[in-house]
């Protein structure tokens, strides 16, 4: 009969009914917490690492955006200026010089007043 178990009076072992299927019970839970804990590790290591690539790619964003915006507003400075320095080589077929362009190569001046 499964009589053997712990007293819950002075901590010796005596005989209480269930006692063995009990402390069978106790080591199944026990096995189950301790993979659900490795679990739990593994997930919040996991979850570490996300962290800190999503922090890192925000940071890369970021510099990303600042420097479309910066070359946006240079591009718009050049435009603004009616200079197109800024223009990348060979834009139009044309090699970067400074001064001002014709209006398309290979064709003439626009009529009116000059720009």
């Amino acid at each position: 009969m499964d009589t053997v178990g712990y007293s819950k009076w002075d901590g010796r072992l005596e005989e209480v009914p269930g006692g063995l299927g009990t402390q069978a019970q106790l080591q199944t839970v026990r096995t189950k917490l301790r993979e659900a804990q490795s679990k739990l590790i593994q997930q919040e290591s996991a979850l570490k690492e996300l962290s800190e690539r999503v922090t890192q790619s925000l940071a890369e964003a970021g510099r990303d955006r600042e420097n479309i915006r910066s070359e946006l507003f240079r591009a718009l400075e050049g435009v603004r200026l009616g200079n197109r320095e800024h223009d990348p080589e060979g834009w139009r077929g044309e090699a970067r010089t400074s001064g001002p362009r014709p209006w398309a190569p290979g064709f003439p001046d626009p009529p009116g007043p000059a720009l």
